[in-house]
Formats: structure tokens, C-alpha cells, sequence
């Protein structure tokens, strides 16, 4: 599912609340700290390209490529609610990998607060698509979440099956008389949520929901490789300004629940073996709430960190 954390508001309390949050604050740290000595002078070798396209790790959508990767820890505050999430992901073939993620929320609301886990997450994805000419790239997925693997708090009793369709699209093969367009790119995923159960324990309906993202990049990097060296820092060159756009609408069984959209502008910072990424979470309607958030998130690239060992695929040599 969309790479966003899912986020809902209960009426139970935790006492320990306090004490869960400032454990996930140390374990987001300690993720930080040994991040710090990953970042190198050059952009990743071979996470996420199309041709001189590289397409990176967007923080609240899912980017096109099949990777070797870990996003730990992406931090997510909006709507009175803090989550801490982790996701691995493996290569089994060149173009087909699988991936397993977790979230743990403590939520304040109006006084009330409470802690757990969301259900657990897994998704098989298929790259079909990978055009250098054109910058392109496409991914079939399917993603679960598993019913019950949360805590009650959190974790809703019902498995939720959600094919999906991303995509990814460099703007360099644009005419050099365009050449400040060259480093765009967009992304983007649609998927269709649908619960395995129509009704959950006390029979209330549970929605089905067509949800998705899209991202505007403008990559520093790409400008500065592929277009004309500009005259910037070392580190500017390698920053990609992002927006993002994510929905959620529910379209059968939607009870109270209707569309809702948020506004994510952001900056990555792009290094070898690890991408740094941080957002604001603007609600684009009343239904998304009325409070700013954020999202700040830790991307190690396996495949380039471990690229003959943990980074390659499980079956074939070529990376």
C-alpha cells in the first residue's frame, strides 16, 4: 500500500504511553546516527535508473522501482498522531522483489492517548517496464495487509488486498531549447484497496477504497550530470525539491468516510548508500483534518551498500 502512514485516532488509553513514545524517538535516532556515515560524494550507482533517470525513494508514495532497500526509520506526524515505520525490500529476480513493512502509533487526541502496532504489511512487486530512451519505468504490485497482526489498538481484524500500478517519467528526453524542464520527473501509484470481509465483528461495513499519490521532482542531480554543471555546492547538487500528492477515497461502504487529499512539499538529499527525505503534510480538504504535519524519512539503499551480497538478487547475477 501507498508508503504514507496510516493513521487513525482510538478512545483507549495507554498509560505508558510517554514512555513508547521516547523509545521510538531513540530507535528514529539511532537510525540517524548510523546513517551518518553512509552519505558519499556521488549520487546511488543503481537504485531506481532509466537510463540517466534516477528515480528516488519517495517518503509518502511508492516510487517505481524494485530495489534492495530498507526506509528505516520514516517518522510521521499529522492529525495528533506519531508513527515510527520501518520496510524491507528484497529482489528475488532482476525485476521482481518482495517487501515486508511494519508501523507502531501513539496517539494524542483530545486528551486520550493510546499506543500499538498497525497490521503488518507485504507486497510482491513486478518492474515490467524500464525504457532508458524515454526515462520510463512501470511496477505491477500487490500488496496485504494482514488482518489481526496489530494490536488491537490498531490493528484491524480484516485482511485488506490492494493491486497497484506505479509509474515514473524523466523529462530528459525534452529538446536542449528546454532544458531547464530536462530535470522534472514524475511518479505515481493508484491502487484499489479492497477488505477481504464486507463487515467487521459488530457488522459495521468496512470501506472499499481507491487510493494514490503523485510526485513532482526537480532533480539537482540529473541537472548537474546530465544537463549542465551549475554553479552550486557540492551538497546542493545533490538535492531533488519534491511535491507529493496523496488521496484516499473511499468507493463502496464508505459509511461517514469521504475523499481526502493532502499537499506534501519536501526536499530530498540524496546520497550514495542513503537518501535522506523530509515533508510538510498539508491537508488539501476538510476531511484530511486542519493541522499541518510532517514526514521525515531514513532510505538505505542494499543494493548499492552490499552489491555482492544482500544487494543482488536472489536469482541472477546482473544487478
Amino acid at each position: 500500500m501507498i508508503a504514507e502512514a496510516r493513521l487513525s485516532v482510538s478512545s483507549a488509553v495507554i498509560s505508558n504511553g510517554g514512555i513508547g513514545l521516547r523509545r521510538a524517538r531513540s530507535l528514529a535516532m539511532l537510525g540517524m546516527s548510523a546513517a551518518a556515515a553512509c552519505f558519499l560524494a556521488s549520487p546511488a550507482a543503481a537504485h531506481g535508473f532509466a537510463g540517466k533517470r534516477f528515480f528516488p525513494a519517495t517518503p509518502s508514495t511508492e516510487d517505481p522501482a524494485v530495489a534492495d532497500e530498507l526506509a528505516f526509520p520514516t517518522v510521521t506526524r499529522f492529525g495528533g498522531e506519531t508513527a515510527v515505520s520501518a520496510e524491507y525490500a528484497k529482489r528475488i529476480f532482476r525485476n521482481f522483489g518482495v517487501s515486508v513493512g511494519g508501523e507502531w502509533i501513539h496517539a494524542d487526541e483530545d486528551g486520550v492517548e493510546e499506543e500499538g502496532f498497525a497490521n503488518i504489511e507485504t507486497a510482491a512487486r513486478w518492474q515490467f517496464l524500464t525504457s532508458e530512451k524515454h526515462e520510463a519505468l512501470a511496477t505491477l504490485g500487490l500488496a496485504v495487509e494482514w488482518g489481526g497482526s496489530g494490536s488491537d489498538e490498531f490493528g484491524e481484524e480484516t485482511t485488506v488486498i490492494a493491486p497497484n500500478l506505479a509509474f515514473g517519467k524523466g523529462f530528459g528526453d525534452l529538446p536542449e531549447s528546454m532544458n531547464w524542464a530536462r530535470p522534472l520527473a514524475v511518479t505515481g501509484i493508484v491502487e484499489y484497496a479492497r477488505p477481504v470481509d464486507s463487515a467487521d465483528d459488530l457488522g459495521e461495513p468496512i470501506p472499499t477504497a481507491l487510493e494514490g499519490g503523485l510526485s513532482v521532482q526537480y532533480s539537482l542531480p540529473y541537472l548537474a550530470s546530465a544537463v549542465g554543471d551549475p554553479d552550486l555546492p557540492a551538497w546542493a547538487k545533490r538535492l531533488i525539491p519534491i511535491v507529493e500528492f496523496t488521496f484516499d477515497d473511499p468507493v463502496r461502504d464508505a459509511g461517514d468516510e469521504r475523499f481526502s487529499a493532502t499537499v506534501r512539499p519536501g526536499l530530498l538529499y540524496v546520497g550514495r548508500r542513503v537518501q535522506l527525505g523530509a515533508e510538510a503534510i498539508i491537508p488539501a480538504n476538510d476531511e484530511a483534518g486542519d493541522r499541518v504535519g510532517f514526514i521525515v524519512q531514513l532510505h538505505f539503499f542494499i543494493d548499492d551498500m552490499f552489491p555482492r551480497s544482500l544487494g543482488r538478487p536472489l536469482w541472477g547475477s546482473r544487478r
